[in-house]
């Protein structure tokens, strides 16, 4: 009769825990729509909106907002069914009543406590922030930006995909849900970074990847985002110097169209007109680069995706080493340091010559970008 009556006890238990009406006995909050969120640094939900409007809750912070949290809370309910459970015959709460452990147990408080141990984490600070990340030029930047040690984050939707590429969330470089079309998400996604890579691109002159969205309206959001915030040292473009296709036309007038608004928007800034991209192994030959307005690029110069990022990581750690030594040099009251410097504002052809890759690349491409910039 013991192991009937345990049975039937937890066929009970089962039907409070599966019904929606008697929910409240469980202990745990009811479930969230997280589709309806959009994550703050503290990695939690927050409200916006006026008094008079209804109010959305929007994600702030690195994470997936459509990824259910596997947080265990305490309840009520396990408790009694492990007091069930672990007594003898299943029949501890019938014959010896609530045991002491859970008296007065404030289940909110050790709920909040689960889901806050879970939500720690350090968002990297001073971080380079790639849009288009998951391109084939995107996801070089990505890692050449993790590979010479700058902190690296991205923003994305598609959160599955770019865990495949680089690694869990926070484990190589912070994965922040969106793209640039949703203020929230790119607001949250620019938030304390210094330096911004868009390396997006329209493919179609309609739609979604249309050359008109990506490589121009994409392009205006992100500048006039980066114009609110002040933490922002440099806006890099990835272009392309000639079209390709049968709508190559399409594709410059609205590459060409997002460098100039990019040119007028008064953020230092460095465009990088890539030859034709080849999708072959970097680093094997060296890079030229020269100022746009030189036309030296001869017609049918070729580059590899990996040698355009080389370029632009190069412009942004030269930019760091300058950083911090205008402001040692500032809290001492002297004048800048001479160093090699990338010019504020610099649009530059990149393309690979025939001679083999230099054994110092760092060096060559530092040099390369200091003579562009006069």
């Amino acid at each position: 009769q013991g192991f009937k009556m345990r049975g039937n006890l937890l066929g009970v238990l089962l039907i409070l825990q599966v019904h929606p009406f008697f929910a409240f006995l469980g202990g745990n909050a009811p479930m969230v729509n997280h589709h309806a969120f959009t994550r703050k640094t503290s990695r939690s939900f927050c409200m916006q909106g006026q008094d008079t409007e209804p109010q959305r809750k929007v994600w702030s912070g690195p994470g997936n907002p459509l990824k259910k949290s596997s947080t265990k809370s305490p309840s009520f309910s396990d408790d009694l069914i492990e007091d069930l459970t672990m007594k003898r015959f299943g029949n501890g709460w019938i014959f010896y009543g609530e045991r002491e452990t859970t008296k007065n147990k404030d289940y909110d408080a050790l709920a909040k406590e689960a889901e806050d141990l879970v939500n720690q984490r350090v968002i990297r600070p001073d971080a380079v922030l790639v849009i288009g990340s998951l391109s084939v030029t995107g996801q070089w930047m990505t890692l050449k930006t993790m590979e010479q040690g700058l902190n690296a984050r991205i923003l994305t939707k598609e959160f599955d995909k770019a865990e495949d590429c680089f690694g869990t969330d926070g484990a190589n470089l912070d994965i922040y849900y969106g793209d640039v079309f949703d203020d929230a998400q790119l607001e949250n996604a620019m938030e304390g970074i210094k330096a911004v890579i868009y390396c997006d691109s329209g493919s179609l002159p309609f739609g979604e990847t249309s050359f008109e969205r990506l490589s121009k309206q994409g392009v205006e959001r992100v500048v006039e985002m980066a114009k609110r915030m002040p933490n922002v040292r440099r806006m890099v473009l990835i272009s392309s110097a000639g079209g390709e296709g049968v709508f190559s036309n399409q594709q410059l007038e609205a590459q060409r169209a997002g460098e100039a608004l990019l040119e007028k928007a008064g953020l230092s800034y460095l465009i990088i007109r890539a030859g034709k991209m080849e999708n072959k192994l970097g680093g094997m030959k060296n890079i030229a680069v020269s100022p746009c307005s030189a036309q030296e690029m001869p017609t049918k110069a070729t580059i590899t995706p990996a040698d355009v990022a080389d370029v632009a990581i190069t412009a942004l750690m030269i930019d760091d080493v300058v950083f911090k030594a205008d402001m040692a040099a500032a809290a001492k009251g002297e004048a800048p340091p001479r160093l090699p410097r990338v010019s504020k504002g610099l649009s530059i052809d990149a393309w690979l010559t025939e001679e083999e890759a230099e054994p110092d690349q760092f060096t060559h491409l530092l040099k390369a970008l200091s003579k562009a910039s006069g």
